[in-house]
């Protein structure tokens, strides 16, 4: 094998090592950040009054992702339907709050990579026309009712 092949290949190996480890690092980051305003939000009973979306700061209209701390709060409580109710981006939350220790354990024991994989199968997923334009309307949809409801 050429010395310039070899030299290539052992480079996209640590590249590849680096982004995979930057991955997880980010990837844990942002779980322990969720986790932490989840927490505060618990122990204060959701009486933190915070503004963490731009769009309501700055024009005060509601993004889709608006009230899902407090649809997270209904469904840790068990008042799931309320919850999706309120907002059903909360099912994304949840899926990330309880499918994401698992798939990083996994990876950590097993060492095959299925976050990043779950991660790349999204991304392609909401790629394609279809998905990304039902995904868009799913979304609308939302914000409408977060304007009109005043969420």
């Amino acid at each position: 094998m050429p010395h310039a092949m070899l030299t290539t290949q052992c480079s996209n190996s640590i590249s590849s090592h680096y982004l995979n480890k930057k991955f997880y690092i980010w990837s844990a980051v942002a779980y322990i950040a969720v986790c932490t305003w989840v927490i505060m939000m618990l122990v204060t009973e959701g009486q933190i009054r915070a503004f963490i979306c731009p769009s309501k700061f700055i024009f005060h209209i509601p993004c889709p992702g608006c009230g899902v701390t407090r649809a997270t709060m209904l469904f840790l409580s068990g008042k799931i339907a309320q919850a999706v109710l309120f907002n059903p981006n909360v099912l994304f939350a949840i899926g990330f709050l309880f499918g994401f220790p698992p798939l990083m354990i996994y990876d950590i024991t097993v060492k095959r990579g299925a976050a990043q994989q779950v991660y790349k199968f999204l991304e392609e997923t909401l790629k394609g026309k279809l998905t990304l334009t039902l995904f868009a309307i799913f979304e609308a949809l939302i914000w409408t009712h977060n304007i009109i409801y005043h969420i």
